[in-house]
């Protein structure tokens, strides 16, 4: 997936995340790169992993473990390699420095499509408007960042977890539009909570 990024240097890739934080995250997996060409789309890849992970309800150690394998992977050559950070410092630099950069680039892409909507009347697919506030809150689609809200959840893992319980039940796609999204979640907790009667009553 990396290979169809359009970032083809490190001047293109700190466009889009802060080199400081690049550098916070990924240490010297990023700032030993001597490949030109190849470094950026490395660093692209993890990015599409850790943000995927995120918003795939992994906790803060799961996506700071992953990180610790892909900064000693690729910091070579080092006589001492990345150390253990016992509280998932990388990952919790990751959820304040980086993904509010992709937030913002996600925040343009909303922008892009409401010009374009102006200009040729086709409306852009609806989960691009969320897509900012989405990634921010770590939600995997529009059923999941519906479900927070309708629950009040705070946990970005748990919110993803109960997703998981009712997703056999959700029957529209990304193109639907928001009205029939939060429909569908309301209906599947209104079933969630009349079988939990169920159970209490067996």
């Amino acid at each position: 997936m990396a290979q169809d990024c359009p970032c083809h240097s490190y001047g293109d890739l700190t466009l889009l995340v802060r080199e400081t934080s690049l550098k916070a995250v990924f240490g010297r997996a990023y700032t030993n790169q001597a490949d030109m060409d190849g470094g950026p789309q490395i660093i692209v890849g993890a990015l599409k992993s850790s943000v995927g992970m995120w918003c795939g309800g992994k906790s803060l150690v799961v996506i700071e473990t992953w990180l610790l394998a892909f900064i000693r992977e690729h910091e070579q050559p080092v006589i001492q390699r990345a150390s253990v950070q016992r509280h998932a410092n990388r990952a919790r630099r990751f959820s304040i420095r980086i993904l509010p950069d992709v937030g913002f680039v996600c925040g343009l892409l909303s922008q892009i499509g409401k010009a374009m909507e102006l200009e040729t009347g086709i409306p852009p697919c609806p989960v691009v408007e969320m897509l900012q506030q989405m990634v921010k809150a770590g939600d995997s689609n529009r059923h999941q960042s519906c479900l927070r809200r309708e629950t009040n959840s705070t946990t970005r893992v748990g919110s993803y977890e109960d997703l998981k319980t009712m997703a056999d039940g959700f029957l529209v796609d990304a193109s639907a539009d928001l009205e029939t999204v939060q429909n569908e979640v309301r209906n599947a907790l209104i079933l969630r909570n009349f079988s939990s009667i169920d159970d209490l009553l067996s």
